[in-house]
């Protein structure tokens, strides 16, 4: 099968007024492999520990008295030893990268660029290397647009993916 990338992804639901979330992935992952972790309410990130089949996170700010959505994606190289089989069929597509991003950028925005056009439902994430939170402002089939809470200090860069249905 080779060196295959395995994905995951979903949404998971949170309580009202909650700060932490057990997410099962529904894979058995083995070490190492990468989450992104998008919650729908303006927060950060405290801390994240992961399992072969879940992660927990714990977020700076509680999720809104009436709850918040938590959208994630999971992925391991060589998913052959990570879960049941993963057939480049069954694994939706994406396109990710790591960008530069200017010193002082915030809630202007930064537009990301990518090739090919996608769908434009994709979602969207977005892991800053420097504190702050991260808005969606606009997308389309080729770019999307990201503001931050934080200007973005010097030699800042974000990772991105997007998975389109």
């Amino acid at each position: 099968m080779g060196n295959v990338l395995g994905i995951l992804s979903g949404q998971a639901v949170i309580g009202g007024n909650l700060a932490s979330i057990v997410i099962t992935t529904g894979g058995n992952f083995t070490s190492p492999y990468q989450a992104a972790i998008t919650p729908n309410w303006n927060t950060k990130i405290a801390s994240i520990v992961y399992s072969p089949t879940q992660i927990t996170v714990t977020f700076d700010t509680a999720s809104p008295a009436l709850g918040g959505i938590v959208s994630w994606i999971v992925a391991a190289p060589g998913a052959s030893n990570a879960w049941t089989p993963v057939t480049p069929a069954s694994v939706q597509p994406f396109l990710d990268g790591q960008i530069a991003i200017p010193q002082d950028t915030g809630q202007g925005g930064f537009v990301v660029n990518f090739t090919p056009a996608i769908n434009a439902s994709y979602e969207v994430f977005v892991t800053p290397n420097w504190d702050t939170t991260v808005k969606v402002l606009a997308k389309n089939n080729t770019s999307f647009t990201v503001a931050f809470g934080t200007p973005a200090p010097a030699l800042s860069s974000i990772d991105w993916r997007i998975e389109s249905p």
